[in-house]
């Protein structure tokens, strides 16, 4: 159980280390963008303020410059923005409250839990579930990793911004592949025994900034 926990919490070292780098990189595609729309805008008053003054000899004199009206930093990073929608932070967990169960199913292995022996305790909850049964997306985010995982069988996790994964593990089929986008409520997978767990039903887990936090904190199970 330890190794088999090892093994998930380096999976989601890398997959944050990777978001980390997307953003950063993100981040400097949006700084380039705007400086190039900055330095659009200037060539643009330009060439209009010098046409003015060519159809306009008289004007010279005056003080009174044409009224010029140019794209505000806001909009061209909603630009960025818009042309990137599958970046991370697509969704996010907010605020603590209810969100939907991922499956439908009975709760019988709780957060803290002692699993597997002495010393290993259950870093998620496991609800028992009948074979095939629907796994949903308990809020909307990017699917960040799609396969199978020693000790979680086949594994779906996915990135909802703000440093929090949600990872559904023991699954029978896996819906989306890596890089999806999902909103809350859409199935990722289907409920199976292709963990560790002996019982059908769904391992889930909860984990902000590589941390797993108690998922009954922010989920209503049954």
């Amino acid at each position: 159980m330890k190794e088999n926990e090892k093994r998930l919490s380096e999976v989601v070292g890398e997959l944050l280390a990777k978001a980390v780098a997307e953003e950063e990189s993100r981040r400097k595609a949006e700084a380039a963008r705007a400086r190039e729309e900055a330095a659009a805008v200037r060539v643009q008053r330009a060439r209009i303020i010098r046409d003015y003054w060519k159809k306009s000899p008289s004007a010279a004199a005056s003080t009174q410059a044409p009224a010029l009206k140019f794209a505000s930093r806001a909009s061209v990073s909603q630009t960025v923005r818009s042309e990137h929608p599958e970046s991370p932070g697509v969704g996010s967990m907010g605020k603590r409250g209810a969100f939907r169960s991922p499956v439908d199913g009975r709760l019988t292995g709780r957060f803290g839990a002692q699993w597997g022996g002495p010393g290993t305790t259950r870093r998620g909850v496991f609800i028992s579930a009948g074979q095939g049964a629907q796994v949903r997306a308990v809020a909307s985010g990017k699917v960040v990793y799609s396969d199978w995982l020693r000790g979680y069988g086949n594994l779906v996790i996915v990135d909802h911004g703000d440093g929090y994964l949600s990872i559904y593990g023991n699954n029978d089929a896996l819906y989306k592949q890596t890089g999806a986008i999902v909103i809350a409520g859409e199935p990722v997978a289907s409920v199976g025994t292709s963990g560790v767990e002996a019982e059908s039903g769904l391992y889930f887990e909860l984990r902000h900034r590589g941390q797993a936090v108690d998922p009954m904190r922010w989920i209503k199970f049954k």
